[in-house]
């Protein structure tokens, strides 16, 4: 759905864009949490979400501060990402995938390496994005998240 690996067979639309083949090799409107982020280890979470940020350049420097503070992360932090907690590259990556407002978000095992509190914070922010009418896609071990956001599980 994302555009990362080609369909075994058939073919794959996204909000009526056929994807390769032809159509768009990634879809401008899906933001992705995937279990190995690819930030890089030297930048700081700012610059990190910065440099993705400028691939389709629709955002500024505010709206990925807020996002950001959304998910409980200081955006003036200047630490390397390379010394950030599993809990921190997990909550960057959950930013990355809905600072550009997108209408789809596929989070893959998003409450990984949270504590108690920074769970709560993702469902917070699952349930907003819920309320804003975006689909969520979504896998976890974790059987309580799924029944309480997900209306087909």
């Amino acid at each position: 759905m994302v555009g990362l690996l080609p369909p075994d067979s058939g073919e794959v639309w996204v909000n009526g864009k056929l994807l390769g083949s032809g159509g768009e090799d990634f879809p401008k409107d899906v933001g992705i949490l995937i279990n190995e982020t690819g930030f890089i280890g030297y930048l700081s979470g700012f610059q990190n979400l910065k440099m993705l940020a400028q691939i389709w350049n629709i955002i500024d420097d505010e709206t990925i501060q807020e996002t950001m503070r959304s998910v409980g992360l200081d955006d003036t932090d200047r630490t390397p990402v390379r010394k950030y907690s599993m809990g921190m590259k997990q909550k960057l990556g959950i930013a990355q995938a809905i600072m550009e407002n997108q209408s789809i978000v596929i989070l893959d095992e998003p409450y990984n390496a949270l504590d108690f509190e920074a769970n709560r914070e993702v469902t917070q922010i699952l349930e907003r994005l819920k309320g804003q009418g975006k689909t969520i896609l979504l896998t976890s071990h974790q059987h309580q998240y799924p029944e309480k956001l997900c209306d087909k599980i």
